[in-house]
């Protein structure tokens, strides 16, 4: 699938209040959209359908990422917290604290074991999604 003279391919079909970030998973079959109106969206990268909208963030969600296996995506907001989500049910698993301002941006490792998160308080941190006690901060790395 190309974009010859950069034409709009596919039209994702919502009006959202500033999109923040798009990014395709590692097959390009999917695509997850991080928006001001306090969702991701999950969306089937060839017909533009929507697939889940992800909701609990209390403020923009600035970035979604997917992992490498494409089974979870992690956002990052700037209600202080970063979400990891699954992919096929479209459920929160997990919410990560401990940023004293917006959340930025959210990763995966390449295996999939740990969520690195920066943030405006001048911080990043680093853990293992399911033991949120484990989430530490790398500070001065700003």
């Amino acid at each position: 699938m190309g974009c010859p003279n950069g034409q709009v391919i596919i039209y994702l079909g919502w009006t959202f209040k500033g999109g923040n970030s798009a990014k395709y998973n590692a097959t390009g079959t999917q695509v997850v959209t991080a928006s001001g109106d306090e969702t991701a969206r999950i969306w089937d990268a060839q017909s533009g359908e929507l697939i889940h909208i992800l909701e609990g963030h209390k403020s923009y969600v600035y970035s979604a990422e997917f992992n490498a296996e494409g089974s979870q995506i992690v956002t990052a907001s700037g209600d202080k917290t970063a979400r990891i989500w699954d992919i096929e049910s479209g459920e929160l698993l997990h919410t990560l604290e401990g940023h004293y301002g917006d959340v930025y941006s959210a990763e995966f490792n390449p295996a999939g074991t740990q969520v690195v998160t920066v943030s405006r308080d001048d911080t990043a941190r680093y853990g293992m999604p399911e033991r949120a006690s484990y989430y530490i901060p790398w500070r001065g790395i700003m």
